[in-house]
Order: structure tokens, then C-alpha cells, then sequence
């Protein structure tokens, strides 16, 4: 017979009783029951992800709350990114007028060059607009993806720390006003 708990392999010359194991004087029938016992707890223990740490917060909670946070923060500083498909389009039309403006000087010298400027200032008008529809339909989106609390129950806050809105809104009145000031022109 091997011992359940040292693993000793029982030899026929061995004095001890046959319900204990020489090598370890183990009741065999109580390691085994030991073993069982131990094995059940270990299928029955949830796994490390799940497993609640020192404080009783369980670890899937900390990394969902991390998760969350991570995506703010890159959705709040996403705009203002370059290589981002919105700030190489908002470069790209500024970039256009600049280079409209500086070529007509001053004053715009043609029909054609205030054309081409107000059409200008009309996408720049339209990618900041975009932006701040898409800026605020993630935060509504965000708002109603923000849950409860796995401990307390009750929902979590939705803590907006820098609203990107209010500089895009600037921005827009801006585009406006210049536009205005172009047609008033024409």
C-alpha cells in the first residue's frame, strides 16, 4: 500500500500495524479522507481573478474599475491626439485656409479666393461640429455604461474631469463668427 500523505510504498517486513504507514505513522484512512477533504476545497476555492484580496474588493472588480478609468482617460485625450483621424482632418482643413489666407494676403484679392476660404472655413465649422457630437455622444454612451457597485450595490458616479466640450464649443463659435465676417464680405 502507498501512504497517501509521503507517498512511502509498504513493504512486507514492515512491524507497523497495517492501518498506519511505517515511514510517517499516519492513519491511512485519515490521510486519504485528509486528501479528499483537500482536493474538494481546492476545486471549491474560486480562482485568483475572483478571489476577494485584503480589503474584500474582489480583484475582477479592481481591474473593471481600472478598465474604465484607462478608457476615459484616453477618450478625454483622444481629440486633442495626434494621428488621429479627427485631428489630421481638423489639421488638414486648417491647414488649407492658412495656406488660402496667406496667399490672398490680407484682403482677399477674388471672388474665387473667398470662395475658396468660406468653403474652407465651412469643414473646419463642420469637422469641429462632428467632433462635438461624437465628444458627447461618448459621454452619454459612458453614462449609461457606468453600473453599479459589486460591493455597495448602488450605481456608480460618473466623474467627467476634463469636459472637452466647452473648448470645442469656443472653437465652433469662432468658425462662425469668421464665416459671417467672410459673407458679410462677399
Amino acid at each position: 500500500m502507498r501512504c497517501p500523505k509521503c507517498g512511502y510504498v509498504r513493504k512486507p517486513e514492515d512491524v507497523a500495524p497495517a492501518w498506519q504507514c511505517p515511514a510517517c505513522q499516519v492513519v491511512y484512512a485519515k490521510a486519504s479522507q485528509e486528501n479528499t477533504h483537500s482536493r474538494m476545497i481546492q476545486a471549491s476555492v474560486p480562482s485568483a481573478a475572483s478571489k476577494p484580496e485584503s480589503n474584500g474588493a474582489p480583484i475582477t472588480f479592481k481591474i473593471v474599475c481600472i478598465t474604465i478609468i484607462t478608457a476615459l482617460a484616453a477618450f478625454f485625450f483622444w481629440p486633442a491626439q495626434p494621428g488621429s483621424k479627427l485631428f489630421a482632418a481638423r489639421s488638414q482643413v486648417a491647414n488649407q485656409c492658412k495656406s488660402i489666407q496667406n496667399s490672398a494676403g490680407l484682403s482677399l484679392k477674388s471672388e474665387q479666393e473667398k470662395k475658396e476660404l468660406l468653403a474652407c472655413k465651412k469643414e473646419e465649422l463642420k469637422a469641429y461640429e462632428d467632433a462635438l457630437q461624437q465628444v458627447e455622444a461618448d459621454i452619454a454612451r459612458m453614462q449609461s455604461e457606468v453600473g453599479t457597485c459589486a460591493i455597495t450595490g448602488q450605481p456608480n458616479k460618473f466623474v467627467l474631469k476634463q469636459d472637452p466640450r466647452p473648448e470645442l464649443q469656443t472653437k465652433i463659435d469662432k468658425v462662425k463668427e469668421e464665416i459671417r465676417q467672410l459673407e458679410n464680405k462677399s
